[in-house]
């Protein structure tokens, strides 16, 4: 960075950089902060959501279906897929998607990284 006109930097300057950096860092901060307080906002409203559901006279697959969506709202995410264990059959059976593409998916437990999870309970 060059002064206008190839003139030295000042004292003057030094202490205005730094007053303007600090502001920058204070800004900065409070726009985190923000960010913070929006996504708690967004998980609490998500939760009170989870809880109307589940108070609801409803049968189990438009309750699954409603947990889908709102997982996917919350989690900002591309897809949202939920899995079943079929202890019998030994395998995920996926029951609820927010993925037009999957639709009926069997994963034998320990295949993949679903049935990985599903095996060891690890995340």
């Amino acid at each position: 960075i060059n002064k206008a006109n190839d003139q030295p930097f000042t004292q003057e300057d030094e202490q205005l950089f730094q007053i303007m950096s600090v502001n920058a860092g204070i800004a900065l901060r409070k726009s985190q902060l923000y960010e913070a307080a929006i996504k708690e906002k967004k998980k609490a409203n998500t939760l009170f959501q989870m809880v109307k559901i589940s108070g609801m006279q409803i049968s189990i697959r438009p309750m699954i279906s409603k947990v889908v969506q709102i997982a996917y709202e919350i989690l900002d995410s591309q897809r949202v897929t939920i899995f079943f264990v079929d202890a019998m059959k030994q395998e995920l059976w996926c029951i609820e998607s927010k993925n037009n593409e999957i639709s009926d998916v069997r994963i034998p437990i320990g295949k993949g990284i679903c049935g990985y999870v599903a095996q060891s309970g690890e995340l």
